[in-house]
């Protein structure tokens, strides 16, 4: 992948792919030279169900800083 080795070449350690269409998130980080996928998330939110996960943190490895739930990278996308 072109933009894969566009990343590698600027040092970036952590990248995103966030599909508004699935709602979800995949989580990529460079591990020895080649991104390896970390975490995968697909949002569920219905408070009703068992499975709902909107509350579910995730946090950018390279700035700890920052937080996000799911329920907030998807807002306002439907």
């Amino acid at each position: 992948d072109d933009s894969e080795e566009d990343y590698y070449n600027a040092d970036v350690q952590e990248y995103w792919i966030i599909s508004s269409m699935e709602r979800s998130v995949e989580i990529y980080y460079l591990v020895a030279g080649r991104y390896v996928l970390q975490d995968c998330y697909i949002l569920q939110d219905d408070p009703e169900e068992d499975y709902c996960n909107a509350d579910q943190v995730i946090t950018l490895r390279a700035f700890p800083n920052i937080s996000l739930t799911l329920a907030e990278i998807f807002e306002n996308r439907d």
